[in-house]
């Protein structure tokens, strides 16, 4: 099945995914329709996670394997104090990796005489700046 906005003669094209279409006289979004003469402006943006939050989570389960294998360990060596260095370091060790593994998310917001809306979010910076451009140049061709 073909795209209506194809066949439109006067209707031209600039980007079109399965996310996003951009064209001279519209932007559709998933099933949301933004007519270019109601997008005010657009910016891009970056979204941080909140890298503590799941590193404590990480430093948790770390702190849980740390035991686990200083267990293990005290079976192979007998008593030594200096095992218990073992449970900490596998728990500072869950945390570096947790909150390491969080990425950083990019976006593009439309603004609208009502609002501001958070349009596209990826992980992809490349993506969202080539939206970016593409939206603004069927803006500035459509003003």
């Amino acid at each position: 099945m073909t795209n209506p906005r194809e066949s439109a003669p006067s209707e031209q094209i600039y980007h079109s995914d399965d996310t996003i279409t951009i064209t001279n006289k519209v932007v559709e979004i998933g099933s949301v329709t933004y007519a270019l003469a109601h997008i005010t402006s657009l910016r891009t943006g970056r979204v941080s996670p909140d890298r503590f939050g799941i590193g404590l989570v990480g430093f948790i389960i770390g702190l849980l394997v740390g035991v686990l294998v200083y267990f293990g360990l005290q079976m192979v060596f007998g008593e030594a104090d200096f095992l218990l260095l073992v449970i900490p370091f596998v728990g500072i060790i869950g945390f570096v990796y947790a909150a390491m593994s969080q990425k950083d998310r990019y976006r593009l917001l439309i603004h609208l005489a009502s609002g501001e809306t958070d349009s596209v979010v990826s992980g992809d910076v490349v993506y969202i700046q080539y939206l970016h451009d593409h939206l603004h140049k069927a803006l500035l061709e459509f003003y």
